[in-house]
Formats: structure tokens, C-alpha cells, sequence
């Protein structure tokens, strides 16, 4: 065999060991910056999420995975690093989901499916809340599930070490980034902006307690209450 051949018959075998000792590094869900900063953010959809990615400069894929897949990809990893993560009120956060995923969602021909099916059975927002969502559905879309979910343990118990609330990230950015040993942003960057372009109208008090309803666990164990 001569040494070109004998090269060429390496170069897969050594890309096949670079990738087995990247997973071991950053096994999924852990990216580079959470090992290199050590830590763990739990992206919880439509959270500002995105924005908190982007403002550590990690990579901005939405990976929406609750904090049982950090810890059985790397127990290490978890019980060390500092965990984190940003919720946002029931309300205005399952109206930012449904606006999203009726105008398209990600674009992926799941969402659009999804949207489709929204747009016939549940065209209005109220529709949607007091005749589409039951407890059980809410887990039938990462997007709609509670936030509980995500960030607590059976016991509805937080296991994060750090829980922001979107509506004060602006001050609340500044302890995260601290126990990082980062540098603070000068303004926390909004990338889906949905937080402040959102406009949630009043809604009456039917929709509202149905929402409390389905999300009774959110408003309890973050202290939120069911006005906006």
C-alpha cells in the first residue's frame, strides 16, 4: 500500500476520533461556551432565550432541552457549573408562543404543519386558550409546555442555582454575568424583540383564569401574579 493510500485511509479514522472526543467534551446539549464558562442555561422557549445566547456570544440554535438531558449528558458538568435560566409571565408568554407558531413558527415544515392546524381550528388567540389547550396538550409542543417543566424537579422544586425574570433582565443580567466572571453587556441585546414589539391586549377574566388553569405550577413556583 503505498503512503498516499495508507493517508487516505487515516483521515476518516482520524475525524471519526475528533468527533468522539467533541462529544465527550460538549456532549448534547453543552456547547463550547457552557464548558468554557461553566455553565448551564436553560433555554426556556419564548423566555428571551435567545438574547441571553447572544449576549454571551454562544451559538443562537434553539436548543430547548430541560435540565434532566444536562444532567444525564454530563453529571460533572451539571453539579459544577452554575445553572441558569430566564422565565417569563404565563400570560404574555403563551400569547408570544401562539402569535409565533400561527405565523409560522421556525419555518420547518413541523411548525407550518402546526400552524396550519391552528389556523383552522383555534384562528383567535381566545379560541385557542379556552378550546384548544387542555392540560395534556400543553406538552404536545415544546412551546407551549409550562415552565416548571424545564427548570424543576417532580416536586415542582427549582434545581437551577439562578432563576431571571424577563421582565427586569436588564438588572437581573448583571448577576448572571458576574458569577461567570464575564464582562455585563451595556444593553442586553432583544434578538426576536417580541418582549417589547408585543403589545398583550386585556384580556377578560375568563381567559385569564383559564390560562391560571393551565399554568397554576408557573405562576405559584415564580411568584408571579395573574395580572399582567
Amino acid at each position: 500500500m503505498s503512503f498516499l493510500q495508507t493517508i487516505g485511509k487515516s483521515i476518516p479514522l482520524r475525524k471519526g476520533l475528533l468527533r468522539q472526543v467533541q462529544n465527550s467534551i460538549y456532549p448534547y446539549p453543552y456547547t463550547s461556551s457552557m464548558v468554557k464558562y461553566k455553565y448551564v442555561f436553560v433555554h426556556i422557549p419564548k423566555s428571551g432565550g435567545t438574547s441571553m445566547l447572544r449576549a454571551l456570544k454562544a451559538p443562537t440554535r434553539r436548543n430547548h432541552a430541560p435540565w434532566e438531558i444536562y444532567k444525564e449528558a454530563n453529571r460533572f458538568y451539571f453539579d459544577d457549573f452554575f445553572k441558569f435560566t430566564i422565565v417569563r409571565h404565563p400570560v404574555t408568554r403563551i400569547y408570544s408562543a401562539y402569535n409565533y407558531i400561527l405565523n409560522g413558527g421556525n419555518g420547518r415544515p413541523a411548525d407550518l404543519e402546526f400552524s396550519h392546524h391552528l389556523q383552522i381550528t383555534s384562528p383567535t388567540f381566545e379560541s385557542f386558550i379556552l378550546d384548544y389547550l387542555t392540560p395534556s396538550s400543553v406538552f404536545k409542543h415544546n412551546l407551549f409546555r409550562p415552565q416548571v417543566f424545564f427548570v424543576c424537579n417532580y416536586f415542582d422544586e427549582i434545581v437551577v442555582d439562578h432563576v431571571c425574570k424577563l421582565e427586569h433582565i436588564e438588572d437581573e443580567i448583571i448577576a448572571v454575568f458576574k458569577n461567570l466572571n464575564i464582562p455585563s453587556p451595556e444593553n442586553f441585546p432583544h434578538a426576536n424583540n417580541t418582549y417589547h414589539s408585543e403589545e398583550t391586549p386585556d384580556f377578560s377574566e375568563e381567559i385569564k383564569s383559564a390560562i391560571y388553569e393551565l399554568y397554576h405550577s408557573d405562576f405559584r413556583v415564580f411568584g408571579y401574579e395573574i395580572s399582567v
